[in-house]
């Protein structure tokens, strides 16, 4: 018996449902900020394009490369989609969903389709908690030391992202600051400042309680 036929042009892995994939991973961070498809017909073939809130400006597919079919197009860009996404460490290889918290509610704020609106009076510590799961990353690490052995209470130190592509290594940096707890907020007020700039690149709106601004 024949192999049963591919279509032209899809994808080698044509079992696997890319376009499943990939609106799985953007459902995490809220209904609304799933990836666009725009599709194309080219006489009787198809061509398509889509567009992810993380690389609004860099679409995924072409207009130019054919498919025998709408769905065979779809797959096609939204594999590339998937790919990228395995590539900056968002996806597991694979292309699985990473287990990623949610905020709860009554922390930093309310988790919203578009964003984080952010509660008065809240620490940096717990904005940059909560942040962190709609732009796809882990919480940070706060690496504290004592600037010296003869003032323990007297801390140093940073914040980083360990394995999280495109993040500077070293985030918030600060020196000689009293208390664990004072230094660790001083240290996610420098981080706040990264992700509000980040978050601003994928359109993720932050806002603050009320204001309509943060």
């Amino acid at each position: 018996m024949d192999a049963k036929r591919k279509e032209p042009g899809t994808p080698v892995e044509a079992g696997r449902n890319w376009v499943g994939m990939l609106h799985e991973y953007h459902n995490l961070s809220g209904p609304n900020r799933g990836p666009v498809f725009n599709d194309y017909a080219v006489g009787l073939v198809y061509a398509c394009e889509c567009i992810i809130p993380s690389r609004p400006d860099q679409p995924f597919g072409s207009k130019t490369e054919t498919f025998p079919s709408k769905k065979a197009a779809r797959s096609n860009c939204a594999r590339e989609a998937v790919e990228h996404l395995i590539s900056e460490e968002q996806l597991n290889p694979d292309g699985s969903t990473k287990a990623r918290k949610r905020a709860k509610p009554g922390t930093a704020g309310h988790i919203q389709d578009s964003g984080l609106e952010v509660k008065k009076g809240t620490s940096y510590t717990q904005k940059v908690q909560d942040i962190c799961p709609l732009l796809g990353l882990t919480s940070p690490q706060y690496i504290l030391a004592p600037a010296s052995n003869l003032v323990p209470n007297i801390l140093s130190g940073y914040a980083s992202f360990p394995n999280q592509p495109g993040m500077p290594k070293e985030i918030g940096e600060v020196r000689n600051i009293f208390g664990k707890k004072n230094a660790k907020e001083e240290v996610a007020k420098g981080v706040w400042e990264v992700l509000q700039a980040l978050a601003q690149k994928r359109n993720v709106r932050m806002e603050a309680e009320g204001t309509g601004s943060d």
